[in-house]
């Protein structure tokens, strides 16, 4: 019996606490009274203070509240206008409390208490006092306050919300309007009456305002309450608005005049003989320094360049090439004559000479990758600016002054270096969508310079910037979800900026001279490799095809990309009576001991791409590089100045 009675009590115990403890457990944060005090200067600016009762329980509210205040007005003709925001005091339960504050897409975030400091549950009331600017609306009727009170974007619900306008001196209120619900809604759950002597008008609402709900107020006056704005101040908030967007502007006059003039005093290219009518067969220098040159001066990123040195070599009979298990092997030939050779070539026979032998696998990877850069080096080294001036010290220079420019427009940035930043980047975004149609607009151009295509270029070149700039800023205003519709030209106009240094960074290299001149013999070269069989037709004076003029050919046919259709003349040749009459019926290179790269058995092609085989093997031999480890009637609910919303942190 006496076990039932422990039972009993103990399972008393235990509903009496739940019955106690749940409902306080369960209750509800809430604002219960919401109420703003406006105050309008004769200037038109606004001190407004906000008292906002809570009742905390823990869980949102811990730390104390959040208040958001928009820093763009939605004028009743729908432009933007951004707003001076300034703190002048904050309060909890009377005291001075602590606050930081941070930006929310177009809001400013007060966060009202301490991070490490977790206020007692219960009521506790906030008083944010704070000044603003150009919140006031000038019609021919009258003078007009159109104010969100409370915002609509609060965490909780609003048991009552109320306000009260004071006109500035010597003013007085002439009609009042409110409006309560939704954004858009013009509900009507409010009173509102003006006092006796006009200077002020007081609202307040009759129902519980739900979350995204709120109260919105109108407070007329007539015309001369407030005093308009200047001239000058008319031409700082214009600056306040758009000066971003105007610096940006005037920047991207200055780089591109700096670019201009700098393209035309070092960047312009000197005049080369005419390609086609100089149909080049032979060059004086390595299949190396070809693509080098041809490449601008630029070590070749891929292994083209040394594969063709690599050929080249071989063809002069130093060294041979066999087939071990697949993989390329370089041997030093029996029968070669010294002389001196190219840099590049030089570097490879050093590697060669070293063992007598190299091997192009993985198990030598570190002796390849040696090589390569020795390879690398001493071209680049030798020929540095001989044939082609990148100008690298004016784009550094183009490229400064954008980012001086850009961040010149920080000025008149309310949003901070978040939004210059993000738009940049999308800028940059966009720039690089347009290399393709750079590229093109080059492609194009490159088989008759006439005006008139210069002009399709140019129309469609402006079409795709553009395009893209309003593209490019449609994403950027999804992402940022934010009303802030200048930040379009911003955002074109950082595209340009973008444009044009990728424009000139292409543009304003320049060959030498001397670059010129071997530019135009390397384009005559590879006009006449790839239409051998029409100059042989129409052109005198053009060497006959044979084995050895073949050999000689291939690796310039290699450097300059163009090793299958030389090949395939080739093959041609061989097939024709012309090579049967010199006893020509079947080839193969003395250089190829094991057929690597030759393959007599396949009649459709007989050559392999000695290129892609080549640097195939060389990249599949290189060690893999990884990385380390580590209102008024038209007015609704959310309308006009003000607004925002709230919550607890």
């Amino acid at each position: 019996m006496r076990v039932y009675n422990y039972i009993y009590t103990f399972a008393s115990t235990c509903l009496v606490l739940i019955l106690v403890l749940l409902p306080a457990a369960y209750a509800n944060e809430q604002i219960t009274d919401y109420h703003a005090r406006i105050e309008i200067a004769k200037n038109g600016d606004l001190t407004v203070t906000e008292t906002i009762s809570v009742i905390a329980e823990g869980r949102n509210i811990n730390r104390g509240i959040f208040r958001d205040f928009p820093l763009y007005f939605i004028s009743s003709n729908g432009t933007e206008k951004r707003v001076d925001f300034d703190i002048i005091s904050i309060k909890r339960n009377g005291n001075k409390e602590p606050y930081h504050t941070s930006y929310v897409n177009s809001d400013i975030r007060i966060y009202i208490g301490e991070e490490d400091y977790y206020i007692d549950r219960g009521p506790h009331t906030y008083e944010i006092k704070y000044q603003t600017d150009r919140q006031m609306q000038f019609f021919n009727e009258g003078d007009e306050l159109y104010w969100n009170v409370t915002g609509n974007f609060w965490q909780f619900q609003i048991n009552k919300a109320s306000a009260e306008v004071h006109a500035p001196d010597n003013g007085k209120i002439s009609g009042v309007a409110f409006f309560t619900g939704r954004v858009g809604q013009q509900l009507q759950f409010a009173n509102a009456k003006i006092s006796d002597d006009g200077r002020s008008a007081f609202f307040e609402t009759t129902k519980a305002l739900s979350q995204g709900e709120g109260l919105t107020i109108v407070a007329q006056m007539p015309v001369g309450t407030v005093n308009k704005p200047t001239e000058s101040q008319e031409f700082w908030w214009f600056m306040r608005d758009f000066g971003h967007v105007v610096v940006a502007t005037i920047t991207l006059i200055i780089v591109g005049l700096y670019y201009g003039i700098s393209w035309l005093i070092i960047g312009r290219d000197p005049t080369p003989s005419h390609i086609r009518e100089r149909q080049t067969t032979s060059l004086g220098i390595s299949p190396a320094l070809v693509r080098y040159i041809y490449n601008r001066s630029r070590v070749d990123g891929t292994f083209t360049s040394i594969s063709a040195a690599i050929l080249n070599l071989a063809v002069k009979d130093y060294i041979k090439i066999e087939d071990i298990d697949g993989d390329p092997q370089l041997v030093v030939s029996e029968n070669r004559e010294l002389q001196k050779l190219p840099v590049g070539e030089a570097a490879i026979m050093e590697a060669v000479n070293k063992y007598g032998t190299f091997r192009i696998t993985k198990s030598n990877g570190k002796s390849l990758t040696a090589l390569r850069s020795s390879f690398n080096n001493a071209i680049s080294s030798e020929h540095r600016n001989m044939f082609y001036k990148h100008n690298s010290g004016a784009i550094a220079l183009g490229i400064i002054l954008t980012i001086v420019g850009l961040g010149a427009t920080m000025v008149f940035n309310i949003m901070g270096l978040f939004t210059l930043i993000t738009s940049t980047i999308f800028a940059i975004i966009a720039g690089v969508l347009l290399i393709p149609i750079y590229l093109l607009g080059k492609w194009f151009l490159s088989f008759e310079n006439d005006g008139l295509r210069y002009l399709l270029v140019s129309i469609m070149s402006v079409i795709g910037v553009v395009g893209a700039g309003l593209i490019i800023a449609g994403i950027y205003l999804v992402i940022e979800d934010t009303n802030t519709w200048s930040h379009i030209p911003f955002a074109i106009v950082a595209v340009l900026l973008v444009a044009l240094n990728i424009f000139f960074f292409d543009l304003m290299g320049r060959p030498t001279n001397m670059g010129a001149e071997l530019m135009a013999q390397i384009e005559g070269l590879k006009l006449h490799l790839e239409n051998y069989h029409e100059q042989r037709m129409n052109l005198a004076g053009t060497p006959r095809m044979s084995p050895k003029y073949f050999e000689k050919q291939l690796p310039y046919a290699v450097a300059l990309d163009i090793e299958k259709p030389w090949s395939e003349t080739f093959d041609k040749w061989l097939e024709s009576a012309e090579a049967k009459t010199a006893g020509v019926s079947s080839y193969r290179p003395r250089w190829d001991r094991d057929r690597w790269y030759h393959n007599r058995r396949d009649n459709d092609k007989r050559f392999k791409g000695f290129s892609n085989h080549m640097s195939k093997s060389i990249s599949s031999a290189m060690p893999v590089q990884r990385s380390s480890s580590s209102g008024s009637s038209s007015g609704s609910s959310g309308g006009g100045g003000g607004g925002g919303g709230g919550g607890g942190w």
